[in-house]
Parts: structure tokens; sequence; C-alpha cells
């Protein structure tokens, strides 16, 4: 069964252990203390001297980049250019033609780059995901999706919807205590979305289509 720590860091299913993946980690934030952590209690003693020595490394196939967003850019270009596969927090880059820089530099290295949105992992997520890919409830007319922390809410708007954009968006909140917004993509449908901070403790996603 996976521990706490262990969904924290996206191990969630047999097939996340099932291999041996050597991971770098990059910057001295909470996230790359939890992987410190889970390092030691496996015996891993080994320190870099810097961040160019941990990306040339030939003992790392995968870099953890958990530093401040400004500093993602060079961060991921230099892992990449090391041949290296990369898991970025969130966000990727500053700006929208930063992070497609970054795409493509890694699509012409041949690494993967991945972007630390790990909501979108959840079993459930890949179930509606897979349920809609498949036309199983038909057409998306409706994506209603409340989570606990801050904002995660907000990016099943565009994974189920696509790429179109919004007609309109309606939002509220009351500062910490969170908010909510409907966002309206024309004659397509609509997502109703909350995000009240730490109120609730279970993600839901609910979509509905013509089908039943």
């Amino acid at each position: 069964m996976a521990t706490p720590l262990d969904i924290r860091l996206g191990l969630t299913k047999p097939e996340d252990t099932a291999f041996k993946l050597r991971w770098g980690i990059l910057g001295c934030g909470p996230i790359s203390s939890d992987w410190c952590k889970f390092a030691a209690s496996h015996g891993v003693e080994q320190v870099a001297s810097d961040y160019q020595a941990l990306v040339n490394s030939p003992d790392v196939d995968i870099v953890y980049i958990g530093t401040i967003t400004p500093l993602h850019k060079e961060q991921v270009l230099m892992a990449i250019s090391a041949g290296k596969h990369v898991l970025c927090e969130k966000p990727l880059a500053t700006t929208a033609a930063d992070a497609e820089e970054l795409y493509a530099a890694a699509e012409a290295k041949g690494v993967a780059l991945i972007e630390g949105m790990w909501t979108r992992y959840f079993p459930a997520v890949e179930h509606a995901r897979t349920a809609i890919e498949l036309g199983t409830i038909g057409e998306v007319r409706m994506v209603q999706a409340d989570f606990p922390e801050i904002c995660y809410a907000v990016q099943y708007a565009p994974l189920f919807f696509g790429t179109a954009a919004p007609t309109a968006v309606v939002s509220a909140g009351t500062g910490s205590t969170g908010g909510g917004a409907v966002i309206h993509y024309d004659s397509r449908g609509a997502a109703v979305l909350s995000f009240p901070s730490w109120a609730c403790e279970v993600p839901e996603v609910c979509e509905v289509g013509p089908k039943p």
C-alpha cells in the first residue's frame, strides 16, 4: 500500500516502482526535502557539488527541479542538454513562449519533460480522461471540479474541454477561505469549479455528457 510520502512523490501504482529510475534532486524546497528523506531512508548518500555536476552525473536518469520559477528555464535546459529526463515543479516557466521552447528542446533531445501537476495523474482523473477519449459519455457538456488546495481545480477545465478558448469566466472568492469560478465555452458547455483551501479532504471530479 502506498504511504502518504509515496503519494506525495507520485508513486501511487505498483508499476511506478517496478523498474529502477535514478533521480537527481535539484533545489532545496519542501518537496525536495521529501525526496531527500526518501533517499535517506533507503541509504542513498550521493551529493553533487553543484547543479551542473548533478545533471552531468552518469548515475542520474531523471532530474527533479524544485527551485523558484524564474530559475526553471535555465535549469531545465541544463538538464535536457545533459540528456536527462526532467520533472519540473509548476509553473514550468514564466511565459508560454518559454514553456514551448523547453518542450521543443526536450523533444529535439529525445527526453521527457513533465510539469509537476500531480493531480492530473490521480486514478479518478485518468479514469475520467479515458472515458472521454473513448466516447463513453459522449461530448463533454459540463465539468464540475472541487479541490481542497489552492487553484488545482482550474486545470480540469482545459483538460476536459481541450484548447478551446472560454467565452466568459465568472469567479468569486473571499481571500484565504477560497472561492470558485464558472467558465463558459460558448454553446459547448461550462466548467463549474470550486477551490476552498483546506475546506474538504477528498477531491471530486464529475463530467456530464449526452449519453447515459
